[in-house]
């Protein structure tokens, strides 16, 4: 088997879906398949000195990363400029075996799918959204979209291709019960996304970062993020000693956030720190992180959609994690285990839940044993293996 992944992202932007798509496909290399990430990147640099200094990733013999320029004039972005030299490379080096294209990006299954018609390769499709009009039953109201956006490209494509394509991957269950009560009848398997591995001959120490007392958060600035109650939250613990950082902020996300937190007060006990590379965050976590926290608004897209990487993360570190009680975190979340979760928008919910990791140490300690246990349950390894066989099964 050989597998091509398609990825339309910059694989040298401080973007969650370059990580997403490195750790997934280095994931099924080290399960020993012949695996080829095809993305958008600087074909000046060396991919392998990328891998090793960005993902902290050892190069494989089996595992390569081609990156694809995809401006046009060196202005403007085109995706079809990847998309058709994606193909071509994938064409040219197919095995005579098996040969499975994967993506996410909803504007290339046109071309999977001649990919599978013309060329023979069996497509499978991993969704990170949902463009229909449905909703299920306990999930928060979804907005219905107007037509023309109900008809959107996105919408299209999916209605067109993906009974089309050999398999669907889900990154949680709601996503996956949406797509078959609007549509879908091919194959389907809901695989969240996963947990790095720690450094090979790291040891350990189960609730060493207890004392320092430290929250953190890692990602954007996005409208989905629960940053206000974040904000309040580090208010009212600012006596208890407790302190927030948040990782991985674009300036105008430093911007923005530095306004409210000086409105509120809380600078010496709120920092902001810029986006750095995966095996950076990794590290520093492991360093300083007392706790993670998963912090979203109650909406039809952080209910049903979302599998955040910073969950995996924290797992891999050790730490407890506090979230927000929707059903995508507690998909992937135990509570009283490796997690805890505090009512979404509510500032007192969320400081009382904090609080309370802090007052048990025997209790935070165990917590941080679940969590690396989580962690190796959520791995790339065992995502890749049940993908894998998702695969042999039905192709």
């Amino acid at each position: 088997m050989k597998i091509f992944f398609v990825n339309k992202f910059n694989w040298l932007a401080a973007s969650p879906m370059a990580t997403v798509s490195t750790m997934s496909t280095y994931s099924m290399a080290e399960a020993g398949q012949d695996t080829i990430l095809i993305i958008e990147g600087d074909i000046t640099e060396d991919p392998n000195e990328i891998l090793s200094g960005k993902f902290g990733k050892t190069p494989r013999e089996n595992y390569r990363v081609i990156p694809i320029n995809r401006k046009l004039f060196g202005k403007f972005k085109l995706s079809a400029k990847l998309y058709f030299k994606a193909c071509r490379k994938a064409i040219a080096d197919r095995s005579t075996g098996k040969n499975i294209l994967i993506s996410r990006n909803t504007n290339f299954l046109p071309y999977m799918f001649i990919m599978k018609k013309v060329f023979g390769f069996e497509c499978f499709f991993e969704t990170h959204g949902y463009h229909g009009a449905c909703n299920l039953e306990g999930l928060p109201e979804k907005s219905v979209p107007k037509l023309l956006k109900r008809w959107s490209g996105y919408r299209i494509y999916e209605r067109l291709f993906l009974n089309r394509m050999s398999g669907i991957i889900c990154i949680t269950d709601a996503l996956a019960e949406l797509f078959k009560k609007d549509y879908l009848r091919q194959p389907v398997i809901v695989l969240p996304l996963g947990a790095p591995e720690k450094h090979s001959g790291e040891e350990f120490e189960p609730g060493k970062n207890f004392d320092k007392k430290t929250v953190v958060y890692t990602g954007r600035l996005t409208s989905l993020i629960d940053a206000d109650t974040m904000i309040e939250a580090a208010a009212a613990c600012a006596d208890e000693g407790i302190r927030f950082v948040w990782i991985g902020l674009r300036p105008k996300d430093i911007e923005i956030l530095s306004a409210k937190i000086e409105a509120r007060r809380v600078e010496n006990n709120f920092e902001l720190k810029s986006w750095m590379p995966h095996r950076d965050m990794i590290d520093y976590m492991r360093n300083n992180a007392s706790v993670g926290i998963a912090a979203y608004k109650n909406s039809f897209e952080s209910a049903a959609i979302i599998s955040p990487t910073k969950v995996f993360d924290y797992f891999a570190v050790g730490i407890p994690v506090v979230a927000s009680d929707l059903h995508t975190l507690r998909d992937v979340g135990i509570e009283n285990q490796d997690s805890v979760f505090y009512q979404s928008e509510n500032a007192e919910s969320l400081t009382q839940t904090i609080i309370n990791l802090f007052a048990d140490r025997d209790n935070y300690v165990n917590m941080c044993l679940q969590s690396v246990s989580a962690a190796e349950k959520y791995s790339w390894k065992n995502r890749s293996k049940r993908l894998i066989e998702f695969i042999d099964n039905n192709s």
